[in-house]
């Protein structure tokens, strides 16, 4: 990466493919109940083996995180387990418990499945406006919780 190149010989490498910049998701253990059903679906991502413990010395509670450190390269700007594992710390407790693995991993997919099925028809089973609107706040926050963590 660029930042190993500048630092040991002062120099980078423009469009260097093999630059990245790490970007940490943390989880923090304040609701146990919640924390589990975090750890759960990122379990079920494939990812977990990629999570590290973390304690807060800084804290006097003692409070452990859990951070998943992800790569943003030139060929993958914005990896989908990035926004997967944002979308998992946003949601509530109710859409978290409600939503599976793929819905939460292909969220813009399926906002725009339930724009689409709602101009067709609006059985019960379909996701009400409301549900969407609430599925697009959630995208929103996502994106300005990554631009922040970027800042």
């Amino acid at each position: 990466p660029n930042w190993e190149l500048v630092q040991n010989f002062g120099f980078a490498v423009p469009f260097n493919p093999y630059d990245r910049v790490l970007v940490n998701v943390t989880f923090d253990d304040e609701d146990p109940k919640r924390l589990s059903s975090e750890l759960q679906l990122l379990n079920k991502m494939g990812v977990a083996s990629f999570i590290k413990r973390v304690n807060n010395n800084n804290d006097s509670e003692q409070r452990t995180k859990y951070s998943l450190s992800i790569a943003l390269t030139l060929s993958d700007a914005c990896p989908t387990v990035l926004l997967a594992a944002n979308r998992i710390k946003l949601l509530s407790d109710a859409q978290l418990a409600q939503m599976s693995v793929q819905q939460i991993v292909f969220m813009d997919r399926v906002i725009k499945q339930a724009q689409t099925g709602q101009k067709k028809s609006n059985d019960a089973g379909m996701m009400t406006t409301e549900d969407v609107n609430k599925l697009k706040v959630l995208e929103l926050n996502v994106l300005r919780s990554l631009q922040a963590s970027l800042d």
